[in-house]
């Protein structure tokens, strides 16, 4: 009878108790969106770069700012909603691929679905080829006929 009960607290204790004690979330704690544009730099940051332009982050940040700003002075004939969004670093809805490295830099990998359909998988850090994904640690972009189409963006809810 002391083993039932032992086996029936034990299995208690699992289900409820060591929540804390597991490194991976729950499907329940994972929820995806898909944003109209992701913002790669905010103004606290941009204050932060300006203020400490000395640190790894705000190099790339500059890094970032000259080849946009390259790319804006050699194409004046965008639409203006694609310059705005590149002169505040970021992606948006509409932008081709090359807009978009712009800003982010190259994705982690590449699938093609068929001719008309690439997806572009953000998973970390691109320090293998140059590029730092800080920011845009996790993502989906889907491109269609070389056009971006969706943006999907992974959350994880961990409460700690």
């Amino acid at each position: 009878m002391d083993k039932r009960i032992l086996k029936i607290a034990f299995i208690v204790f699992l289900l409820s108790g060591c929540n804390y004690l597991r490194e991976f979330p729950l499907y329940s704690e994972v929820y995806v969106e898909h944003p109209p544009k992701i913002q790669l730099f905010t103004q606290g940051l941009i204050n932060s770069f300006t203020a400490y332009s000395d640190t790894e982050n705000a190099k790339e940040y500059f890094r970032i700012k000259k080849r946009i700003s390259d790319y804006l002075d050699k194409n004046k004939n965008l639409s203006g909603d694609i310059t705005v969004a590149l002169e505040n670093s970021e992606v948006i809805l509409g932008m081709d691929k090359e807009q978009v490295a712009l800003v982010l830099g190259l994705p982690t990998r590449k699938v093609l679905h068929d001719k008309t359909i690439e997806l572009w998988i953000y998973e970390g850090d691109r320090s293998d080829i140059g590029e730092r994904v800080w920011y845009y640690k996790w993502g989906k972009l889907k491109f269609e006929n070389g056009t971006l189409k969706d943006i999907e963006v992974q959350h994880i809810n961990i409460a700690k």
